[in-house]
């Protein structure tokens, strides 16, 4: 955690800012999983603003979320990799396993089926606006594994990230998070615009900080007491 909140004492000109909508003529947001990608570019694929995906879109399966939905409303005649199939029963069993197991992609993947609904026509509408050249699109999108090395002058952290303090998590787990947290964090040269789950470090941690003024205050008036019997 102390990795996080050192990275948000920034000194020059850099801005550290809540979430917010920004308004820049280019941003990229970066992203815990394929799905949180995908999610973004649907979104900005409404707005109609022109998207660059950093490695190819096509690198990103968008197939395989279509397959799902296709599996979802029972149309595995339209599916193109029978993976699903040979996997999962049913769409019921997909989303059972994806509660029991907390697999992050697997909800996102499911949350985004109900979000934009027809999902063939929201994903073909997102690929019409997928762009090769960075320098005409509105936005760039990646996950924090793909940005590494990368950089952009204003960085947006998606929400898809794990909480932090989910006692869930393992100690291990947990370090590699921040630690990919902090790489997607690291890559805004100018501006960079914190997540919830980087608002819920600083809370903690102030909060932490008012408890250890708290207990300081109240031994410094205990030693005064002290001195004065």
């Amino acid at each position: 955690m102390e990795k996080l909140i050192k990275l948000l004492d920034w000194g020059g000109e850099d801005e550290v800012l809540s979430s917010q909508e920004l308004n820049e003529p280019h941003k990229a947001v970066l992203s815990r999983t394929v799905a949180g990608v995908i999610d973004i570019a649907l979104a900005a694929a409404q707005n109609q603003k022109p998207v660059y995906w950093v490695g190819g879109i096509e690198s990103y399966r968008t197939e395989e979320l279509e397959d799902l939905y296709w599996f979802s409303v029972d149309m595995s005649q339209n599916i193109q990799n029978s993976r699903l199939l040979h996997d999962y029963k049913n769409y019921d069993e997909y989303c059972r396993i994806a509660k029991a197991t907390e697999d992050i992609e697997m909800m996102q993947s499911i949350r985004l089926l109900d979000r934009y609904f027809p999902f063939p026509q929201n994903l073909e509408k997102m690929r019409t606006f997928a762009v090769t050249d960075e320098n005409k699109a509105n936005l760039t999108v990646s996950t924090a594994h793909r940005a590494k090395g990368l950089e952009w002058l204003v960085v947006v952290l998606n929400n898809d990230f794990p909480d932090l303090f989910d006692p869930k998590l393992t100690e291990l787990d947990r370090r590699d998070e921040i630690n990919l947290l902090y790489v997607a964090a690291t890559r805004a040269r100018r501006k960079l615009v914190i997540n919830e789950i980087i608002e819920n470090v600083l809370i903690n941690q102030r909060k932490k900080d008012k408890e250890e003024k708290k207990d300081l205050e109240v031994h410094s008036l205990e030693d005064g007491l002290h001195e004065d019997a």
